[in-house]
């Protein structure tokens, strides 16, 4: 599947979330940050969905399970979650 292509956001309004749900046993992420979104997508793999304005995608949302070590662990690696 070909990549979907992002739109940059302002800088004031990007972020990355990541949220460790112990309960469901995932890694949930989001980014609004293109090269964070663009390490992630070549180290973890295609989004589950996308956060779309105006039909433009403007961040990617990730969800990986607990049992998926070796994507879990680069989604917690600083390399990939702080840009250069």
């Amino acid at each position: 599947m070909r990549k979907k292509q992002m739109t940059r956001v302002p800088i004031e309004e990007q972020e990355t979330t990541i949220n460790v749900d112990y309960f469901v046993q995932t890694l949930d992420v989001f980014t609004s940050c293109k090269p964070v979104y663009d390490k992630l997508h070549a180290e973890v793999g295609e989004p589950t969905d996308y956060a779309k304005v105006k039909g433009k995608v403007v961040g990617g949302k990730w969800k990986v399970p607990f049992n998926d070590r070796k994507k879990a662990k680069k989604i917690l690696s600083i390399t990939n979650v702080i840009p250069s």
